[in-house]
């Protein structure tokens, strides 16, 4: 059985020299954090999403 636990070695995807499939592995393994702005109708889902892919997903509401 798999877990979404976030890793604690993390992965920049801007201006990165690792390849989509990596940057896609790094999004799937918790690796590249994500941050959603905006916890509205769509931001609130949206942050669901990534959370249950990722396991790491900062909401921001202001």
């Amino acid at each position: 059985m798999t877990t979404n636990a976030p890793s604690t070695e993390t992965v920049g995807l801007y201006g990165a020299d690792s390849s989509p499939d990596e940057q896609r592995a790094a999004l799937r393994e918790g690796r590249a954090p994500v941050a959603v702005y905006g916890m509205g109708k769509i931001g609130l889902p949206l942050a669901l999403v990534y959370g249950e892919t990722t396991g790491a997903v900062t909401g921001v509401d202001v």
